[in-house]
C-alpha cells in the first residue's frame, strides 16, 4: 500500500507540473526509495523512463531552468499560500521526524509489519536517512516502537475485555508468548500480573465523588 501511495502521489504531482507548464515540463529524473518492481511498463507510460529506485528518498528531480518557467495561469495570492504551506511541510520534515515516525509506527503495528524499512518507506526516504534524522533527536525506530508498544499495551490491558492474544496481535507480536516476554522485560511483570494490579489499584481508589 505504501508503495502504491508514493507512486500515485508522484504521478499526481507530475501531472500537475505538466498542466502548469502547458505540458512542457520534463523531470530530470524521478527517484523512489523502494526497490525496482518486476515490470516498469506502467511507470514508463505515466512517469517517463528517467526513473531510479533504491534511492535515499523519493523525489521528482527538476532542472534549474524548469523552476524558473513562467506559469501562464499564475495566481500571486495562491502562490503565496502554497509557498507558506510548503514552508510548513519542510519545517515538519526537519523538526519532527520522531513525531512522524511515531504516527507511522502506530499505524503499522497491528498488521505485524512494522520495521525500520517499512517506516522509512512510508515517509518516502531511505532507512539510512531516517536513522540519521532520528539520531539528531536521540531516537531510533526501535526505541519509538518500544515506547508506542508500552503505551498501547497499558491501554489495551486496562480494558479487561481484550484477551492476551488479541493484545499481542494489536502490538505486532507473532504470539502471546513473545508479547509476554517483551512485556516482562519492559514492566517487570507479566501482562496478567500488571492487569490484576491495575484492577486492584482502581478498585482501591473507589468511585470519584462530586461535591
Amino acid at each position: 500500500v505504501w508503495r502504491q501511495t508514493i507512486e500515485q502521489s508522484t504521478g499526481i504531482v507530475l501531472r500537475m507540473f505538466r498542466a502548469l507548464s502547458d505540458n512542457t515540463f520534463r523531470p530530470a529524473r524521478i527517484c523512489f526509495a523502494h526497490e525496482r518492481p518486476a515490470s516498469l511498463e506502467v511507470h514508463h507510460r505515466v512517469l517517463g523512463t528517467a526513473i531510479e529506485f533504491s534511492q535515499e528518498c523519493s523525489a521528482i528531480v527538476c532542472r534549474g531552468r524548469d523552476l524558473d518557467m513562467p506559469i501562464p495561469a499564475a495566481d500571486p495570492t495562491l502562490h503565496r499560500e502554497v509557498e507558506r504551506w510548503l514552508d510548513m511541510q519542510l519545517a515538519d520534515l526537519r523538526d519532527e521526524p520522531a513525531l512522524r515516525a511515531r504516527q507511522i509506527v502506530r499505524m503499522l503495528l497491528p498488521g505485524g509489519i512494522c520495521s525500520v524499512d517499512r517506516v522509512a518507506q512510508h515517509l518516502g526516504m531511505h532507512r539510512r536517512t531516517l536513522n540519521r534524522h532520528l539520531a539528531t533527536e536521540g531516537e531510533s525506530v526501535t526505541t519509538i516502537m518500544n515506547v508506542v508498544r508500552a503505551e498501547l499495551a497499558e491501554e489495551y490491558l486496562a480494558n479487561s475485555k481484550r484477551r492476551l492474544y488479541e493484545v499481542a496481535e494489536l502490538l505486532g507480536f507473532s504470539s502471546a508468548g513473545d508479547f509476554s516476554r517483551w512485556f516482562r522485560g519492559r514492566f517487570g511483570k507479566t501482562p496478567s500480573e500488571w492487569a490484576a494490579h491495575y484492577r486492584q489499584s482502581k478498585a482501591a481508589a473507589g468511585p470519584i465523588s462530586h461535591t
